[in-house]
């Protein structure tokens, strides 16, 4: 799956396409029920740890079989290459962990946990697409993130922190009173505000620092 598109909104857009729908349009805005953090809130007094990037996408705590049975339906993987750019980059920002090539000193596992709610954006988008007139649907997308440090001969894991946010799926229009941005801006946000997140409580739990001293 291309990362640009949420992933209950290509099940939920699927699933409004088929009865013939001629318009679909994709928006998303932040769940602001979770509290925003910032690369500031990080004391970072060392230089940042060389380590390589490994990525892991689960789907409700388990790696998604390849095999499926007939008339099951599969969640299509997000892009590996681009979680990677992504994560790469957001690492840089916190100024905590540099992603190397070469040269590591150990290695950071990101673990991405999709477990939204699937059948419930199905269910949603196929009553939009049977029925008349402008429409749309709103559907919560949910996950989780974790971190695992592996560094000389020392592991440190942060505890799975949560992310959401709120994709819409329209027919023509989207409603008047949201404040939609590009799918994939509020989910790239949504990313960052977790990896902060978990770096806080590695931090938080003297992990960030044992890391450090060695």
């Amino acid at each position: 799956m291309n990362i640009q598109k949420p992933f209950l909104a290509i099940a939920c857009s699927l699933a409004i396409a088929l009865p013939g729908c001629t318009s679909i349009s994709v928006g998303a805005y932040p769940d602001t029920s979770l509290a925003r953090v910032n690369v500031a809130d990080l004391t970072n007094n060392n230089e940042p740890l060389k380590l390589k990037l490994e990525v892991e996408w689960q789907l409700n705590g388990h790696i998604p079989s390849k095999e499926r049975s007939f008339m099951e339906i599969q969640v299509p993987a997000p892009d590996m290459n681009m979680l990677r750019q992504k994560f790469t980059e957001a690492f840089q920002h916190t100024g905590m962990v540099e992603i190397v090539q070469k040269g590591e000193a150990g290695t950071v596992t990101v673990t991405l946990n999709d477990v939204s709610d699937i059948a419930d954006a199905i269910d949603k988008g196929t009553q939009l697409g049977r029925s008349w007139g402008d429409g749309y649907v709103t559907t919560k997308e949910e996950f989780e993130l974790s971190l695992s440090i592996q560094h000389r001969g020392m592991t440190v894991n942060s505890s799975a922190v949560p992310g959401a946010y709120y994709s819409v799926t329209a027919k023509s229009k989207f409603p008047d009173d949201i404040q939609l941005r590009p799918s994939r801006q509020v989910f790239d946000d949504m990313l960052e505000q977790m990896l902060i997140k978990c770096l806080l409580d590695m931090q938080r739990s003297g992990g960030l620092a044992k890391l450090a001293s060695q």
